[in-house]
């Protein structure tokens, strides 16, 4: 493959976007070695899902093949809104920096990741769990 070819293959990307999201996220998160694991394997997870719930309609398994589906389908919203999220998070944190001292921009970094991840999770659950059935009553009333 020639190189710019090689720039144009989506895999750099999705490789690229959980380094992006632990390098800013996992520091203000982790407290030790363990959670600092848990953190890198749930984005390893999500990054191994993704492509591979994209290709299960090669399995013959159906009911492995529904369940990586879901699976992956989850990881995706997940990882979507951490990356969204984590963007938002860090254009707040560019203008603290400018606005605030150093003290006060510290303690808003740790707490603003907490929150970035809790976002992450309650979207993914709303949209998992009663996103659609939400969205059935609401577009009835429509």
């Amino acid at each position: 493959m020639t190189l710019p070819r090689v720039r144009l293959n989506p895999f750099w990307l999705i490789f690229s976007l959980p380094v992006y999201i632990g390098w800013r996220l996992l520091p203000a998160l982790a407290n030790g070695p363990i959670q600092m694991g848990i953190g890198v394997a749930l984005l390893v997870g999500c990054c191994v899902l993704v492509p591979v719930s994209v290709r299960v309609r090669s399995l013959r398994n159906s009911t492995l093949a529904t369940l990586l589906a879901w699976m992956g389908l989850l990881s995706m919203g997940f990882f979507s809104s951490l990356f969204a999220l984590a963007l938002l998070r860090d254009v707040v944190l560019l203008g603290a920096h400018m606005l605030l001292s150093v003290v006060q921009t510290a303690s808003l970094a740790a707490s603003s990741a907490r929150w970035t991840v809790a976002l992450a999770a309650l979207v993914i659950g709303f949209c998992g769990a009663g996103g659609v059935w939400l969205f059935r009553r609401l577009t009835r009333w429509l």
